[in-house]
């Protein structure tokens, strides 16, 4: 989600990170927020955010204050950084590797064609 405030242009990225309570895609509850994508962090500071301990919205919130730092005052690199996001191909997600289904839990909330669950596939409303 992005939320922009035309009064002094700042711009904040929420990403909240959720845990599975059960095992359908549904059964979701909200256990970290960040503040970054990893594609950002690695192609833009060479960051790999889930290299220690696994993901951490600390670790998200360092590299969207260092992304936001570096390019605040800078269109032209800026503009750099968005050509480069759009060429650099991101990372398998961790659900493509595991053909979407960890542990016994569905991670198809979106493609019925990979859904294990059976629940209802979201955006189908």
């Amino acid at each position: 989600m992005a939320c922009t405030n035309s009064a002094n242009n700042r711009i904040v990225s929420i990403d909240v990170e959720c845990m599975a309570t059960g095992f359908t895609h549904e059964d979701r509850a909200p256990c970290s927020v960040a503040l970054v994508d990893t594609h950002e962090a690695m192609v833009l500071l060479n960051i790999d955010l889930n290299a220690q301990n696994g993901h951490l919205a600390t670790e998200d919130a360092r590299a969207s204050i260092l992304l936001y730092l570096q390019y605040k005052d800078n269109a032209r690199d800026l503009i750099d950084a968005r050509r480069r996001l759009l060429n650099t191909r991101p990372r398998t997600t961790p659900a493509k590797a595991n053909n979407y289904k960890y542990e016994g839990v569905c991670l198809s909330a979106y493609s019925a064609n990979l859904c294990t669950c059976g629940r209802p596939i979201r955006g189908d409303d």
